[in-house]
């Protein structure tokens, strides 16, 4: 009895330490985001704060919690899925793991995508170049494991520029058929400025980096929300007609959203075009 209540009291304590810290997390974010937008011409997008707050903070204490198993394993495959379908690999943003698509993973093999794969990106402040092969790695052991034809990704902020790039340089052309990137800041981000790290230099607006990443292809999507606190502004993640706007979440919580995860499951489920004639 005493064993158990120890543990109880264990968990309570990591609980509690997730939820403080995340309460921590939203107050500094949302300072930045008001004072950002303070800044930024009329008209303002339209953007539900308090409400991208509060689920913020619920967003990034599971974050936290979801954390601790990825420390164990680099790949993981999240989910079966559906049999036979199109694998699906997750790339986790700047500082995060594998842990962080726990829920998403879930969400779309029930929508029959699948199976759903996720890796950890290492080392955690690398250049992105440095990191993308990782990527092409992942997709060609999952074609060779799957026997699929080709693999389609799932970024949430860093791990979107993961993408492009190992799309562009590091050899994933012609492996990976669709992209949809979450929060992922295409034009870079003044939170950047804070973090350290090679990769988060290149997300510094008007970086190197960024002006020399070709175009997104065609095929990818970009979900992301006014609300969302770490990508500033957030309009940088917009691609002029390739994207799904919210209004009402925040960075981690477009991972958790039912809404985002439809709109996810509805690009990669949705039949391939048919081929252009000669």
């Amino acid at each position: 009895m005493q064993a158990l209540e120890a543990v109880g009291w264990w968990m309570a304590a990591v609980v509690a330490t997730a939820g403080a810290a995340a309460l921590f997390y939203i107050l500094i974010i949302y300072v930045a985001w008001a004072a950002v937008r303070a800044r930024t011409q009329t008209p303002r997008p339209k953007a539900f704060p308090l409400v991208a707050l509060a689920l913020e903070w619920l967003g990034a204490a599971l974050v936290f919690l979801l954390a601790i198993p990825p420390l164990f394993r680099n790949m993981v495959r999240l989910h079966p899925g559906t049999p036979n379908g199109i694998p699906v690999l997750c790339v986790h943003g700047y500082t995060q793991n594998w842990g962080n698509f726990v829920v998403l993973a879930g969400r779309l093999a029930r929508a029959g995508c699948g199976p759903i794969y996720a890796i950890n990106v290492t080392p955690r402040f690398a250049a992105m170049d440095r990191c993308a092969p990782q990527v092409t790695t992942a997709v060609e052991r999952i074609i060779k494991e799957t026997g699929a034809p080709h693999v389609d990704l799932v970024g949430h902020s860093m791990g979107g520029l993961l993408a492009r790039t190992a799309l562009a340089r590091h050899g994933a052309h012609g492996l990976i058929r669709r992209v949809v990137t979450l929060g992922t800041p295409h034009h870079g981000t003044l939170m950047a400025h804070v973090g350290p790290g090679k990769n988060a230099l290149e997300m510094r607006r008007q970086s190197n980096f960024l002006a020399g990443l070709p175009p997104p292809p065609p095929s990818l999507l970009s979900i992301w929300s006014t609300a969302d606190a770490i990508v500033l502004p957030p309009d940088s993640s917009a691609l002029q007609g390739q994207d799904v706007v919210f209004t009402h979440l925040g960075h981690f919580s477009l991972l958790l959203s039912p809404a985002v995860s439809r709109v996810v499951a509805r690009a990669l489920t949705q039949p391939d075009p048919p081929p252009q004639q000669a």
